[in-house]
């Protein structure tokens, strides 16, 4: 059974640790403040790019958005449309593609 077959539910079950453990390790690997918010979203639809930021943010605001590929680009790219864009790290540029 893979983890999006079982119940996000359970504060206490599986995807709830796999979850909390990945965001615990993303913010000692990129120093996140506790005053930030880390959000995990299904993956495979345009329609995310635009619909995070007007939903979670609203017009003007400004968010960073760490480019690791095409795929981050495209989601920054779309973002800027509505919200002002931060590209603190750009993997792209750097040729150093994860």
């Amino acid at each position: 059974m893979g983890i999006h077959e079982m119940s996000q539910r359970d504060p206490g079950g599986p995807v709830q640790t796999v979850l909390q453990g990945a965001e615990d390790n993303l913010r000692t690997l990129l120093d996140i403040p506790d005053n930030y918010k880390v959000l995990f979203f299904q993956g495979g639809a345009h329609g995310q790019f635009s619909a995070i930021p007007l939903n979670l943010m609203g017009l003007g605001r400004k968010a960073d958005y760490i480019v690791t590929g095409m795929w981050s680009m495209r989601a920054a790219e779309e973002a800027a449309r509505y919200i002002d864009v931060n590209i603190p790290v750009n993997l792209l540029e750097t040729k150093q593609n994860c």
